[in-house]
């Protein structure tokens, strides 16, 4: 079973010039926004193997051998993404983000069974 919760927080960053006449600093430039990535991750996995080994002999000339293998196996898969951009206030919470500029992301559960059965004389 895994589980992971995961929050990426990307800050606008702005880059200065130093004036030595004034000294004072100005901005000249900026990179990124302030965006908000969240993922929810849930996945499980189950597996069980058997197996069952027979061997006999009779009267010191007749051999029996059998054999049975049995398997299960199980998955599941969850996912959830979520992001904003572009934030008025720098809260890194997703419901304080813009609804302009939002992403909403997901997947549907993915199942996927098997049984198997294997008998050998």
């Amino acid at each position: 079973m895994l589980f992971r919760d995961e929050k990426q927080w990307l800050k606008k960053y702005y880059t200065y010039q130093w004036n030595e006449a004034t000294q004072t600093s100005a901005v000249v430039g900026s990179r990124g926004t302030d965006q908000l990535i969240f993922t929810n991750w849930k996945s499980a996995a189950s597996r069980i193997q058997s197996s069952l080994n027979y061997s006999r002999t009779f009267a010191s000339m007749h051999n029996i051998k059998a054999l049975l293998l049995y398997e299960v196996s199980e998955y599941q898969d969850y996912n959830i993404q979520a992001s904003r951009q572009n934030y008025v206030l720098p809260i890194d919470q997703i419901f304080a983000g813009p609804d302009l500029g939002k992403s909403n992301t997901g997947g549907a559960p993915t199942m996927e069974e098997k049984l198997c059965w294997s008998f050998k004389l």
